[in-house]
């Protein structure tokens, strides 16, 4: 019995060892399945947006700066016909075609595992009124979410996005830019749903503290936050634009 005990032993210890290492690997394989996915995503997305932003000015004929009301959308609906108001989402339906509205963030679900599941992410920066937030499915399955209020979403020249002194996204008089925030979900509304962060440093545009972004947290994240203004769409958050910069790089 001691003899077949030791043997048991023996075979135990190295496929106990072998399963530890393909597993391993096959999260290795995961991760850098993910990111070589999603990095160009990330960045063909965010020209997508740019290329919004400009065409905007010939159809429907304003930009960010100039949006007077909030979106008219529901659920009902998604897609919001009502040309009447200079809205952001009249400027999405307007150039870009191939997106499709999906209503309010809080109502959509999806199929996983024969269960549904409602749709939510893990934020470092959003608080809890991204659930209000209009959703727009493009083609490659990602989800564009925006918010619904977004007006006067315009930033002065030589003027900083991040407003050191209040220690906030700018805002003044009748312009706060924190009603012109959304965020690119790359993997739509499966998993992880989960916002990249830094690992040391603020995760703020323009504060002095720098971002460091840990990969080996940050390996599967598919949410970057982002902000509308003037003619143009860019990274909200310090995690977000450096994974931007390092997605555009390769």
């Amino acid at each position: 019995m001691k003899k077949s005990g030791f043997a048991f032993l023996e075979m135990a210890v190295p496929i106990a060892i072998a399963i530890a290492v393909i597993s391993a690997f096959l999260v290795y394989l995961l991760t850098h399945s993910n990111n070589a996915k999603f990095k160009p995503m990330y960045v063909k997305n965010m020209a997508t947006l740019n290329q919004m932003a400009s065409m905007a000015r010939v159809q429907p004929g304003y930009d960010f700066a100039e949006l007077e009301a909030p979106c008219t959308t529901n659920d009902e609906n998604a897609d919001n016909i009502d040309d009447s108001k200079h809205t952001l989402c009249h400027i999405i339906e307007n150039t870009l075609k191939d997106a499709t509205g999906l209503g309010t963030l809080s109502n959509i679900t999806y199929k996983r595992n024969n269960k549904t599941l409602k749709y939510t992410i893990t934020t470092d920066l959003l608080d809890d009124s991204y659930k209000d937030f209009l959703v727009y499915l493009f083609k490659d399955g990602t989800y564009l979410a925006i918010n619904k209020e977004a007006r006067n979403c315009e930033l002065p020249i030589a003027q900083s996005l991040y407003d050191e002194e209040n220690k906030s996204i700018y805002k003044h008089g009748n312009i706060d830019l924190q009603k012109c925030i959304g965020f690119i979900d790359l993997n739509g509304p499966l998993p992880p749903n989960k916002e990249a962060f830094c690992s040391s440093g603020k995760n703020i545009i323009g504060d002095n503290n720098e971002c460091v972004v840990d990969m080996r947290q940050n390996k599967i994240a598919d949410v970057y936050p982002i902000v509308f203004y003037n003619t143009q769409v860019v990274p909200l958050t310090a995690a977000a634009r450096k994974a931007f910069l390092a997605s555009k790089s390769k």
